[in-house]
């Protein structure tokens, strides 16, 4: 019986092909088209050639061609490419949350998440007098770690937890996510100095082994900004921390044992992959720059740095959201290869309601069956050596070192937030996401293209957010030790009255904001849903499909989906034989708009006729070519829809005309 190893090997059979003779034979199949056009990427802050060969890595830093590259990511001591599988618990129902809380545990999850109302419109009530104990529980806390999210909220939660956990020992990587410069970032308090100083008190005082000091840079991805963007401000937000504690007598070795940095991840795979390894390449660099600075002998390699990653609620949807469920698929493999220690998957319906048991279990098992079948966990560091993935991390490092660099030139993060210059920076970026979002350069399957004709999502989502009033505050009294959080926390009647005694307060400075690209998009269908309503049925947009078979079923499925994304009632048929028969059943349909589908060179003969058909209807109908009028100087219609219209503003303008009310721009 023959065994592998006496088996020949295989790559004589195979010669090499040099990069010249691949470039030959790409630009044989790509005929006409311009090679850079079609290689070569700009991906999220970045631009680089797609195809890459193996000399491509010999000009990285952390790449040595001639060796296996090492890991970026330390294996665990389950598997070589071990994560913790995270589970938040966001429920505003307590009893609901510890249900969802002890069936994540029972099902599979190994960490905790614990997200309060201060960071979530659906999250665990801080109105609760003893929130941590009546979510978890009889939880073993020997069994599961806790991460407490909430910005200023999450020192409260973990006094809150020190005094349910009665001083026993929590496990180690415990998390408390306060940033003191994300808090900052986002306009809460307490200011700056007392922010440092609350900082200060949980890196010297928490129990060993929690993590208490957090970069945060999920404040930059929801506002925005670019996977540079998320590394240059994690790099700024970790060098302000460190200059503030180190001034208030933190030693560099305690703060290097409390940090922890939380990351979102987008759909973009190969860049969500490639940001979390950089990450480990950079913030090792910014704490080599303050132990030089202080003489201090620590040493941090990138696999010493601990990572938190969620998948992106930036990038969800409110329409279709079973697709949410493919994003956060592909964002949790791109974060697991990317070499993150714990990850936590957002249900598929978090931005409609709180996750009940469903969703919640969709969310964990996606990690379980990358885990226990896809065997995401069999190799440490499996995107190192790949000469794309290996590129990209390179390339997105040094523009983000770049970026920090001009920053600290500037005074650093927090001075670039009370200055402004970094709301500027990101609203340009965020600018640019919208608009390619809304003119459909950026497919949002769902939302922007392949709408659900038959969905309506408006009885689904919850109220409005309420604003978040302002905490007045005569004096800025220094925030309390840690045992002085606890003693508050034990006397008063809830977990919200202590956290207003954090001085919360109203930036004097833009505070960030929490952006989705597809929410303008999604206010125009719910609009029209509204008016559906209030109406009693949605505008009809009527498609005459005419002529010749390809173009007029082309341009069909392209009228369907154009008018589906602002919810209209599209009325679809296969073809009309004359422009008379599609007039005729357009006013059986009480159409609002009809939309003739057809060749270019057969509408100077199809238009006229039908829009006198139609003109004969009471009221008459709008008529629409689906086709460029461009190249259509002499035909006549109401309006005209091809791929170069700009999808929110066309789609917005036939709303005014089919009596749909706009709000004013904001």
């Amino acid at each position: 019986m023959s065994t592998s190893s006496s088996l020949a090997p295989l790559f004589e059979e195979f010669p090499p092909v040099s990069t010249d003779e691949w470039y030959e034979k790409i630009r044989a199949d790509l005929g006409p088209r311009d090679l850079e056009d079609v290689l070569h990427w700009d991906t999220n802050g970045v631009s680089m050639p797609a195809l890459r060969r193996r000399e491509d890595l010999a000009g990285l830093a952390h790449v040595d061609p001639e060796a296996d590259p090492p890991p970026l990511s330390a294996p665990s001591a389950s598997a070589p490419n071990g994560w913790r599988v995270r589970q938040d618990i966001r429920h505003p129902d307590v009893d609901t949350a510890r249900r969802l809380a002890e069936t994540a545990v029972q099902r599979g999850a190994t960490d905790l998440g614990l997200v309060p109302d201060h960071a979530s419109s659906s999250g665990l009530p801080l109105s609760s007098p003893h929130l941590v104990a009546d979510v978890l529980g009889d939880l073993d806390l020997d069994s599961v770690r806790l991460h407490l999210e909430g910005g200023p909220a999450a020192p409260v939660l973990f006094a809150d937890l020190l005094n349910t956990v009665s001083d026993a020992p929590l496990l180690p990587d415990t998390t408390v996510a306060f940033d003191p410069v994300g808090t900052q970032a986002q306009g809460l308090g307490p200011p700056p100095a007392h922010a440092f100083d609350l900082a200060a008190t949980l890196a010297t005082s928490a129990p060993e082994g929690v993590r208490s000091l957090a970069v945060d840079t999920r404040v930059y991805h929801a506002a925005g900004g670019t996977a540079v963007h998320e590394l240059a401000y994690a790099l700024g937000a970790l060098s302000d921390a460190l200059a503030h504690l180190l001034d208030r007598g933190c030693s560099l070795s305690t703060i290097v044992s409390r940090l922890h940095v939380l990351v979102a991840v987008s759909p973009r795979y190969f860049v969500g992959l490639a940001k979390l390894r950089a990450l480990r390449l950079l913030v090792p660099q910014v704490i080599d720059a303050y132990a030089q600075d202080r003489a201090a002998s620590v040493t941090v390699g990138p696999n010493d740095v601990f990572v938190q990653a969620e998948t992106s609620r930036r990038a969800e949807t409110v329409f279709d959201p079973y697709v949410n469920m493919l994003r956060s698929t592909t964002e949790a493999m791109a974060a697991v290869l990317g070499g993150c220690d714990v990850l936590s998957v957002r249900p598929y319906d978090a931005i409609l309601r709180p996750a009940e048991n469903f969703s919640s279990r969709i969310a964990r098992n996606t990690q379980l069956i990358l885990e226990h079948e896809s065997h995401f966990d069999a190799v440490a560091d499996p995107a190192a050596g790949s000469y794309y993935v290996e590129t990209l991390t390179d390339k997105l490092a040094r523009a983000a070192w770049s970026e920090f660099q001009s920053l600290e030139t500037d005074g650093g993060l927090l001075e670039g937030l009370q200055t402004g210059t970094v709301q500027s920076t990101l609203s340009q970026s965020r600018d640019r996401l919208q608009q390619h979002v809304n003119d459909r350069s950026e497919v949002v399957v769902g939302t922007n293209h392949y709408p659900n004709l038959k969905e309506t999502r408006l009885d689904d989502l919850d109220a409005s957010e309420p604003p978040t009033e302002d905490v007045p505050s005569t004096s800025a009294p220094a925030p309390p030790s840690l045992s002085g959080l606890r003693s508050a926390v034990a006397e008063a009647s809830t977990c919200a009255s202590v956290a207003d005694q954090l001085q919360w307060t109203a930036a004097d400075y833009e505070p960030l904001p929490s952006i989705r690209p597809s929410e303008e998009l999604e206010a125009l269908r719910l609009r029209t849903e509204r008016h559906a309503q209030k109406e009693g049925r949605a505008p009809v947009v009527f498609l005459a499909p005419l002529g010749p078979t390809g173009p007029r079923s082309a341009r069909a499925t392209f009228a369907r989906n154009f008018f589906g994304v602002a919810g209209f009632d599209v009325r679809e048929h296969i073809r009309f034989d004359a422009p008379s028969d599609a007039a005729a059943s357009a006013r059986d349909a009480t159409a609002d708009v009809v939309v003739l589908c057809s060749a270019d060179p057969k509408y100077p003969d199809l238009a006229p006729p039908l829009r006198a058909a139609l003109q004969s209807h009471e009221p008459s109908p709008l008529l629409v070519i689906a086709g460029n009028p461009d190249a259509l100087p002499d035909v006549p219609a109401d309006a005209f829809i091809h791929r170069g219209s700009p999808l929110l503003d066309t789609l917005q303008q036939f709303q005014r005309r089919l009596g749909i009310a706009i709000p004013s721009a904001r």
